[in-house]
């Protein structure tokens, strides 16, 4: 039977999507229509950003595509060693730098009251950090903080710049945002090095199967 058309579509989202009601619906629905499914949670730090953020990415494939397999998927960038790396150069008495002890006092009542919320504290040495939300800009307590250097007493957010590079998302993205604008947008990303490793992977495969010059190109390099 000729096909109506051909097909490929990426998208990504929380890993726990996939046990969800609606990820069963969407497998059962697009096999009935002819799609061929490949799903893999990617890890940022795996993939060149420092954000240990993690990412259930999903490709269907219309019969007669090259069926991919994401586990195939090989990265494209380094992650930087530390955040030392990526950091701006904020002076040690910038106003940046503040006493958020009512967060540390909310901490000590989560762990009393049993809910295991602990705050993201880290020194500039850290080889990662945890997810930062679309909220970052409200200090929420269990996001990434940064350490003083001297100050056991003070720390402060990343500034929208040092953010990105976290992210590993080009600064120009967020060039002439309000610093609050910013980290919602931000927040509200994918993985932008794992994106940039699919499509490179993508390409690659539709490149060989139609039979371009750069047909002979490795999936992943």
């Amino acid at each position: 039977m000729p096909l109506k058309s051909t097909f490929l579509s990426a998208d990504m989202n929380v890993p726990e999507y996939s046990s969800t009601a609606s990820m069963t619906v969407i497998r059962s629905v697009l096999g009935s229509l002819g799609y061929n499914l490949s799903e893999r949670v990617f890890e940022g730090n795996e993939f060149g950003a420092l954000e240990a953020r993690k990412r259930l990415c999903v490709v269907a494939m219309t019969e007669g595509l090259e069926l991919l397999d994401l586990d195939s998927v090989e990265p494209l960038f380094q992650k930087p060693a530390t955040l030392n790396e990526i950091l701006e150069p904020i002076s040690s008495d910038s106003e940046r730098w503040k006493d958020l002890d009512y967060l540390a006092r909310k901490e000590a009542r989560d762990l009393a009251a049993g809910k295991g919320f602990k705050r993201q504290l880290l020194n500039a040495s850290a080889e990662a950090c945890g997810t930062i939300g679309r909220g970052y800009a409200k200090c929420r307590s269990t996001e990434p903080f940064l350490k003083h250097p001297t100050n056991e007493k003070l720390s402060r957010l990343f500034t929208p710049l040092e953010h990105a590079r976290v992210k590993g998302i080009p600064a120009r993205l967020i060039e002439r945002l309000s610093s609050t604008t910013a980290h919602e947008v931000l927040g509200q990303s994918v993985i932008f090095p794992v994106f940039k490793a699919v499509a490179a992977f993508l390409g690659k495969a539709l490149l060989r199967q139609f039979g371009t010059p750069y047909e002979q190109l490795p999936l992943a390099a």
